[in-house]
């Protein structure tokens, strides 16, 4: 299985979660480590693209999981009515924390809120006890077309 993410050139090596332990996310509370991910590229660039407010050196990063490995999918379903506000949103917080801290999966899929649920972002959890299994495929140079940059007036 083949995962990805757009990261900062210099946290694209980074397999630890540690940015993610920091600052918190969507999916995570400050002190619990997580890995974000998409099932594209082209969404895992829609998630950083959303948020990007200067132009940086980016990375795309392919991950490498075995086939067999566990997951959990978070239907949109079963998410509160406010899941698509702009993080930090507490119900989904707890509800990565919980995942992560849990170690029953390696990921956990959940919908993304920037196409609206239509794409998956996968969670990979540091925690997990084979963790050790993912890998890094690939890291190469990636750069936004400069129309995604411009502001409109």
């Amino acid at each position: 299985m083949l995962l990805y993410r757009i990261a900062e050139e210099q946290f694209a090596g980074d397999l630890s979660g540690e940015g993610a332990r920091r600052y918190g996310g969507r999916w995570n509370p400050k002190g619990v480590p997580m890995i974000y991910t998409a099932e594209s590229v082209a969404l895992a660039a829609l998630e950083v693209l959303i948020r990007l407010s200067t132009p940086k050196h980016y990375c795309r990063v392919v991950y490498e999981l075995p086939d067999s490995s566990t997951s959990e999918t978070i239907p949109v379903a079963e998410l509160p009515p406010d899941w698509l506000l702009p993080h930090p949103n507490a119900r989904l917080i707890e509800i990565g924390k919980r995942w992560a801290q849990s170690k029953r999966s390696l990921l956990l899929r959940v919908p993304s809120a920037v196409v609206r649920g239509e794409g998956w972002n996968y969670l990979i959890n540091p925690l997990h006890p084979r963790f050790s299994a993912v890998a890094i495929a690939d890291i190469a140079p990636f750069e936004y077309d400069a129309r995604l940059l411009r502001k409109s007036p």
